[in-house]
């Protein structure tokens, strides 16, 4: 077991558990049952900074950065490209954050994930921040239900929590 899955404590978001890593690697996550056990070839050395996970199935990856590798569009699509494989082998949602500002990537195809009207879901998650656990469930769980491979569109119309930090 590596030292920081020693130290890491898992933060209960609501049903979710989240996991902040950082130098753990995911063969070392799928040696310790928190991530399924299957072959992660290319992205086994891979570490992300976080992970959702619900019963034994990762949700989403999260990734940080400084607030100044989030400052342009180039930038952005860079730590887009940087985290998407590792996203893409464990589930549907990438979420890239400084803190105070989030974007919400469907890992399926690269795109923003958008709410019902159309707008990019920029929702802030901030696990330690996190004042509505029931809406940061439902966003989601919506998320995850709705978007494929072809679609980055959420079903239901969840753009009452939009623009606000959960």
């Amino acid at each position: 077991m590596s030292e920081e899955l020693l130290q890491t404590i898992p933060q209960q978001i609501g049903k979710y558990t989240y996991f902040r890593l950082g130098s753990t690697t995911l063969e070392q996550l799928k040696n310790n049952g928190i991530i399924p056990k299957r072959n992660y070839e290319k992205v086994s050395r891979k570490k992300p900074d976080g992970l959702v996970v619900y019963q034994g199935q990762v949700k989403a990856v999260v990734e940080y950065k400084q607030p100044k590798e989030l400052s342009s569009d180039s930038d952005l699509k860079k730590a887009i490209n940087q985290s998407i494989p590792i996203a893409r082998a464990l589930c549907k949602i990438l979420i890239i954050t400084d803190g105070s500002k989030s974007f919400w990537v469907n890992a399926l195809n690269g795109d923003f994930i958008k709410d019902f009207a159309g707008n990019d879901i920029r929702t802030v998650f901030h696990p330690f921040a996190i004042k509505k656990i029931t809406e940061i469930e439902y966003l989601i769980d919506e998320i995850d239900a709705s978007i494929t491979k072809s679609s980055s569109f959420v079903f239901d119309n969840i753009k009452l929590i939009h623009f606000g930090s959960l």
